[in-house]
């Protein structure tokens, strides 16, 4: 460990002892131009593209899931567990999608005891909250810890956290599907689409509901580890794809979308069918189950109004060769 890793150490112990201050003051300055910047620069067109590249470049390195856990049937519930904390203390999507990356990494490289599992996941949205979020977001989340878990088990979380911090070396500046979400959504839906067949009758509605459905199809990605294993813009360009089929938007994948994401519709049909057959089993649930909203398991919201029927979404669902060109 080189002397300026051993000085972010020491900050960071310190913040943890005082259960407030963001890992963004302990982190190398060069994490600064990253992340937690990039939200409010992808409307200025000169640099948008350049983040986008950057964010491409980056995704390249981060570390492959292997899905080696031996505990990987427990994923969901941590997940889920992850999505309600987030819920309750209005934790940004970024800072979820960037936990159980997390997460994900360090089940897939150790044996985790059983009774540990929920120790790691709770670490891990510390972390990403304190890196993401504003302070008083962290307090209020070390506030849960601390009410949460007797007082000698502080110690754990703190040796916790710093496990983690080294598994990273402590380089969590990391690209989430909601970070390329960010830059894809702003072409997702255009005045020249078809709704049905038809011409839209209002951009501002299409735009809204497919805000509604890439949130829902970004949750479902947190679900499947299968999501995990992809790059994420891969995950948000297919969010992007299934939404247009629920919303009956033709063509499904423009020839804008297609340059601007750099994936072709042969890169993102697997990762849909997962999607839109998620989709179809929440659909059934909500016909079957008079209570389903509140039965229904947290991190899944309920489905956007005016869903399409996806039974027969292999015929809704061509590239963009196979529709109107765009």
């Amino acid at each position: 460990m080189n002397l300026h890793t051993t000085y972010n150490h020491m900050l960071y112990v310190i913040s943890l002892l005082e259960g407030t201050t963001s890992i963004v003051k302990c982190l190398p300055s060069k994490s600064l131009n990253s992340m937690t910047l990039i939200r409010d620069e992808w409307t200025d067109p000169d640099l948008a593209c350049d983040i986008h590249h950057t964010l491409k470049a980056k995704e390249k390195q981060l570390a492959a899931f292997n899905c080696n856990s031996p505990q990987i049937g427990l994923r969901r519930f941590l997940v889920d567990w992850l999505a309600i904390i987030s819920e309750k203390y209005e934790i940004s999507a970024y800072t979820l999608h960037l936990a159980i990356y997390c997460m994900d990494r360090f089940m897939d490289k150790y044996d985790i005891k059983e009774a540990t599992l929920h120790l790691v996941a709770l670490s891990c949205l510390v972390i990403a909250t304190k890196y993401e979020e504003k302070e008083e977001k962290v307090m209020s989340l070390c506030n849960f810890n601390s009410c949460a878990y007797e007082s000698d088990k502080k110690g754990d979380y703190l040796k916790m956290e710093i496990l983690l911090l080294e598994f990273f070396s402590w380089k969590i500046s990391i690209p989430t599907a909601v970070h390329f979400m960010d830059y894809y959504i702003t072409d997702a839906v255009c005045d020249r689409d078809l709704h049905a067949g038809q011409p839209l009758t209002s951009l501002s509605d299409a735009v809204t509901y497919m805000k509604k459905y890439t949130k829902y199809f970004l949750d479902i990605s947190l679900q499947d580890h299968v999501f995990s294993s992809c790059m994420p813009s891969l995950v948000a360009a297919s969010c992007i794809a299934a939404s247009r089929v629920c919303l009956k938007l033709t063509p499904t994948w423009t020839t804008k979308l297609r340059k601007l994401t750099k994936y072709s519709w042969e890169h993102i049909a697997p990762l849909i069918e997962t999607m839109l057959i998620a989709h179809e089993v929440d659909e059934k649930a909500a016909e079957t189950s008079s209570d389903h909203s509140t039965a229904k398991v947290v991190l899944l919201p309920t489905t956007p109004a005016n869903a399409s029927t996806v039974g027969t979404w292999h015929d809704m669902i061509k590239p963009d060769s196979m529709n109107r060109k765009s």
